[in-house]
Parts: C-alpha cells; structure tokens; sequence
C-alpha cells in the first residue's frame, strides 16, 4: 500500500507549457509530503478530456476513489 497524504493538488494541463513547469515544481517541492497529480488530454499521471463531461465524471471518480480507500 502506497503513503498516504493529508494534501493533494491536481495541476491541469500538466504535459505542457505553466502546467507542466508547476507541476514539475510541486512534485519536487512537496515531495513526500503532499500528493501531486497531474492532469491533461497526455497525462503525465491521469489522461483526461476536461471538456467533456463524461471523461470528467470519470476523473472525479477516480480521484474520489484514490483518496477515500
């Protein structure tokens, strides 16, 4: 079983230009002490299509699930 963080923060638009530099930021920052989570259409940690809702619904539901299990 992974750590598990009392922080977390999503970064959108992750794999590429501010997203990406923020999210490669935090990551380093906050290394072991808040879980960083990058998000874009090419991932780097979850590939998602923030403008369709379905893909959306999916998202919640995936970070719901990592952090109340």
């Amino acid at each position: 079983m992974g750590k598990k963080f009392k922080e977390c923060m999503i970064v959108t638009g992750a794999s590429s230009g501010l997203g990406k530099e923020m999210y490669r930021y935090l990551k380093t920052y906050y290394k072991g002490v808040a879980k960083v989570i990058g998000v874009s259409q090419t991932g780097p940690d979850i590939c998602v299509d923030l403008t369709d809702s379905r893909s959306r619904d999916n998202f919640l539901e995936q970070i719901t699930d990592t952090f109340t299990s």
